[in-house]
């Protein structure tokens, strides 16, 4: 029990500096008071709140959430004996993601995606335009390989066009919910992304598949095979050969980054950079693979590495 309190005091700690280093406002007093605020209401109420609201707009979203989430449950309840209109169901919440210069704002009207506003792959968003200032890279052409709700290609897009760098994307991801998402967040900022709702798969036609509402688990990371259904399937081959050449590619497919990157790696060139995140490590079969086909892995940041032509 104490232990993990330290862990836990441990990761609020690196959390909050890492917050107070990306916050570009002069006023650091202000933001570390709405950061513990956030904080105590976090722990006090299990619900987390946008810390970059002014501090009064945050205040009243904490005061009022309480109330508000009595008031929910009453309509959803209401809604059960008594059915509303039809598509009078959902209300759509407006947020703006901030990342460091970028911002972005999404508009959620699932419980599920929006949590994802909050909990997406910063770091490796990071990574990526760090790649693209050390190579000079001044036209990218971006796959991402299990992109979730797409916030990594939506910012990396937005960064991009901030930058006047020209960036052309497409997404694989198998999801609906993210997929939905994701298609009206293209629209409305005019992002040129490509979605390509299939699995990745070099044997079959139809993947197994798990929906846990914000993602979803293919073959080994499948956890309850009771909730399992299949999705069609794509080779890498197919994706590789309908659209462009890609000069960066992300990979965040859950315990299956490897039956990807042995073909993947056949259509890389020297101006390729791959960026993977091994959530259950590298085996020593793929780092010979690599090995043997001339391409070199050094580790970024702690799961994420990049694999590029030596």
């Amino acid at each position: 029990m104490i232990n993990r309190l330290k862990k836990k005091f441990q990761s609020e700690k690196i959390k909050f500096c890492e917050d107070l280093i990306n916050n570009k406002k002069k006023n650091k007093i202000f933001f570390t008071l709405k950061w513990f605020l956030e904080a105590f209401a976090r722990y006090t109420s299990k619900q987390s709140f946008d810390i970059n609201l002014n501090f009064f707009r945050l205040l009243i979203s904490i005061i009022i959430s309480l109330p508000r989430s009595i008031f929910i449950r009453l309509i959803k309840y209401l809604d059960i004996l008594f059915p509303p209109s039809f598509g009078a169901i959902h209300t759509q919440v407006s947020r703006y993601i901030i990342e460091s210069d970028i911002s972005l704002m999404v508009n959620t009207s699932n419980s599920d995606i929006d949590i994802r506003s909050l909990i997406w792959k910063k770091e490796a968003l990071t990574i990526l335009k760090d790649l693209v200032n050390k190579h000079n890279i001044k036209d990218i052409k971006f796959i991402e390989i299990g992109a979730a709700s797409g916030l990594v290609s939506l910012m990396f897009a937005e960064w991009s066009k901030k930058k006047s760098i020209k960036y052309k994307c497409v997404c694989v991801e198998p999801n609906f919910s993210n997929i939905d998402f994701l298609h009206r967040m293209i629209i409305k900022h005019k992002f040129d992304i490509k979605i390509v709702p299939c699995v990745i798969n070099q044997n079959k036609r139809w993947t197994e598949f798990e929906d846990i509402g914000n993602k979803g688990l293919v073959m080994d990371a499948i956890d309850n095979k009771d909730n399992m259904i299949y999705k069609f399937s794509v080779t890498v081959n197919e994706i590789m050969s309908s659209v462009f050449e890609p000069n960066i590619i992300y990979i965040d497919a859950l315990k299956n980054e490897s039956q990807i990157l042995y073909e993947l790696i056949k259509y890389c060139n020297n101006n390729t950079y791959i960026l993977v995140e091994f959530d259950s490590g590298i085996s020593e079969n793929l780092k010979q693979n690599l090995f043997d086909n001339n391409f070199e892995l050094y580790n970024v940041k702690n799961d994420h590495f990049i694999i590029s032509k030596k």
